[in-house]
């Protein structure tokens, strides 16, 4: 599977939903997004595919192996970063952080779900959509994801408790 980034652009999206871009990617030694710099608004969902990223946040550094992903928002006070990293990315507009319960999730997902994220991206990577078709796309996946992410939420929050 051949790396790329794929970004979309409207003239008007009528401050619908929409998947801003797409693509897979891998580390390097130059790899290293600090997210309190960049200047985009958006959320970043990144899952890793093979190899180990890592996630710095906090004072904290937390390893991201094959099935893990992060769902945060862009700019936030963390950074990420990896030299034997493959993953896949899908960054969505703004308008979608009144769902997020956090500004940062760090989430396990099913073979089955990377699957599907796989296929979506790879669709996305020469489609041409309208905004509509777009927001319609953004809006199935972000809710299954946020879905997601809170049930993990409420898995530690309970085992936090115990």
């Amino acid at each position: 599977m051949q790396n790329f980034v794929r970004q979309f652009h409207y003239t008007d999206d009528h401050h619908l939903p929409i998947i801003r871009g797409v693509g897979i990617g891998e580390g390097s030694t130059t790899y290293n997004w600090d997210a309190r710099v960049r200047k985009e608004q958006l959320i970043v969902l990144q899952v890793t595919l093979t190899g180990e990223g890592f996630l710095e946040m906090g004072g904290r550094t937390i390893a991201l192996r094959e099935n893990n992903a992060f769902f945060a928002k862009i700019p936030g006070n963390y950074r990420y970063f990896g030299k034997e990293w493959r993953f896949l990315f899908i960054e969505f507009s703004t308008i979608m952080t009144q769902w997020l319960d956090t500004s940062i999730s760090i989430i396990e997902l099913s073979m089955d779900l990377i699957e599907r994220l796989r296929s979506v991206v790879l669709d996305l990577k020469n489609r041409e959509l309208s905004a509509v078709q777009n927001a319609k796309i953004a809006f199935a996946l972000f809710w299954i994801l946020r879905k997601r992410s809170r049930k993990k939420f409420k898995k530690k929050r309970m085992e936090f408790r115990q």
